[in-house]
């Protein structure tokens, strides 16, 4: 048969409840947090980004733009991407992706 609480039933809990949250909040933390790294400028810097590649073979631009090798080419043969001069191997600079993206080339709008 379940038990009913009385008023001084009630009353002795309030009075743990409160001793407890009193004595949690004079006693500091049993550890404490890890310090955040700090930026130059003295605020916390927290996590870093992943820094951004500075150039992408076609490999990758395809896939960090969600963008087939065909349509790549298209792009370029149409002279809205270049590919760095004097690589054997095609690599697009993140400047010039960027400019893509951005629609930066001003002869796009007469294509």
């Amino acid at each position: 048969m379940p038990r009913t609480l009385t008023e001084d039933d009630i009353q002795e809990i309030a009075t743990r409840v409160a001793e407890c949250i009193a004595q949690r909040l004079a006693t500091p933390p049993a550890v404490a947090p890890a310090p955040m790294s700090e930026s130059p400028w003295g605020a916390p810097a927290g996590p870093r980004p992943p820094d951004p590649k500075l150039a992408y073979t076609i490999d990758e631009l395809c896939k960090e733009l969600s963008l087939s090798r065909d349509s790549i080419t298209r792009l370029e043969a149409s002279g809205r991407l270049r590919a760095m001069p004097g690589i054997r191997r095609k690599i697009y600079g993140r400047a010039e992706v960027m400019a893509l993206l951005r629609g930066d080339k001003p002869d796009w709008l007469r294509k």
